[in-house]
């Protein structure tokens, strides 16, 4: 599969700080890959606070952030990132419940 593996690095930490920021208390964050001819998907799973079915629809949207210190750039920049790979972003999550973040990339050579 072809990627920027910087740019994907950078998503993909992105995922993983906010799933930290998501879990105070700590917590449990799994991170899994499946793929098959056409895609690979990546889960980001995490046992956190989750996200209100509110904020959900606006989660990846720019300078969204229901952070105190954030800046609402993370989960955008990830998204912008995946689209740019002909990719896509999801978000599940229940409050209370955690959250799951699945970037889904098109297998292709070249």
């Amino acid at each position: 599969m072809w990627a920027n593996l910087e740019q994907i690095h950078l998503a993909f930490l992105n995922l993983i700080n906010n799933a930290g920021d998501a879990m105070p208390d700590g917590g449990t964050l799994t991170i899994s890959a499946t793929g098959d001819s056409e895609y690979v998907k990546v889960r980001f799973r995490d046992t956190g606070e989750g996200i209100s079915e509110e904020n959900l629809e606006r989660v990846l949207d720019p300078l969204f952030t229901t952070k105190e210190k954030g800046t609402g750039m993370g989960l955008a920049l990830v998204s912008r990132i995946i689209e740019r790979h002909d990719g896509s972003l999801d978000v599940a999550s229940t409050q209370g419940s955690g959250a799951t973040f699945t970037v889904k990339l098109h297998r292709k050579i070249g």
